[in-house]
């Protein structure tokens, strides 16, 4: 079974990594729930953490690893904070571990994210890096088509000149997926397409194949976790039940819905 955990960011102390307000704060672990994280997984003997190298990326192989007996760990970090380079990447080399940073273009050398410096080191190191989209759209799946071949293929190019070779993989900016958005990333060379889906299930849409994440916010136990990332199955249905609730709140009231949400969570 492959199990995508979708973190975002880490911060060891009172700086600011990527994204500002309460939804972004929701998903920012402190630097030591995130080493408890990596320790309880690596603890699960039925666990194997994933790297998608250039290779994997390349034959678009994933379900052979959905096939293994162990559980295949694939940790994906979102937005392109300084996190990545600051903390997150030497915690994964500590244990020999690397991960796929998605990262936002548009923000790239901004206060509070990563420099081409930062992504060509981590790119160097081992590490995945992806595209996020240029801008972050707040409501991905909204655009229109050339909207999102602009999205895509401009994130993934600018990655491209950056790294100096063609970047494959690519997750949706604030989980809004359907379709057309797999379609328009695989239009933009995208070979693996990472949603807000927590499933296990693969998808295929054209070379490009979709593969959903199960997510780690700031109140996720180290325990749990390691419950997702050794595949029991009461803490992924957890998820996929309140995602699914979530989803049918999106479809019937859409910016109502993201607005009361934002107030809810400043509220907290």
């Amino acid at each position: 079974m492959l199990i995508a955990l979708m973190y975002h960011d880490v911060l060891a102390g009172t700086e600011t990594s990527g994204f500002a307000g309460a939804d972004a704060d929701s998903y920012k672990l402190t630097g030591a729930l995130f080493r408890s994280h990596l320790a309880a997984i690596g603890q699960t003997s039925g666990t194997k953490p994933l790297t998608a190298t250039g290779r994997l990326l390349h034959s678009g192989d994933w379900a052979a690893h959905t096939r293994e007996t162990r559980h295949r760990v694939l940790f994906t970090f979102d937005d392109g904070g300084i996190s990545a380079y600051s903390l997150i990447a030497d915690r994964l080399e500590e244990k020999g571990w690397r991960g796929c940073f998605f990262v936002t273009t548009d923000y790239i050398g901004r206060p509070g994210f990563l420099t081409k410096a930062h992504i060509r080191e981590l790119h160097v190191r081992g590490h995945t890096i992806g595209a996020h989209s240029r801008s972050h759209p707040g409501r991905f799946a909204d655009c229109g088509e050339q909207r999102l071949l602009a999205e895509w293929g401009g994130s993934a190019g600018a990655l491209a000149d950056i790294v100096g070779e063609a970047v494959l993989a690519a997750s949706v900016p604030g989980g809004h997926y359907a379709r057309r958005v797999a379609i328009a990333a695989e239009a933009s060379g995208i070979r693996a397409l990472f949603t807000s889906e927590p499933t296990v299930s693969l998808t295929q849409v054209g070379a490009c194949t979709v593969i959903g994440r199960y997510a780690v916010k700031r109140q996720t136990s180290a325990a749990e976790a390691a419950a997702i990332a050794v595949g029991r199955e009461l803490p992924r249905l957890r998820q996929y039940a309140l995602w699914n609730a979530k989803k049918v709140l999106k479809l019937a009231f859409g910016p109502v819905y993201l607005k009361a949400r934002k107030t809810f969570l400043a509220s907290k």
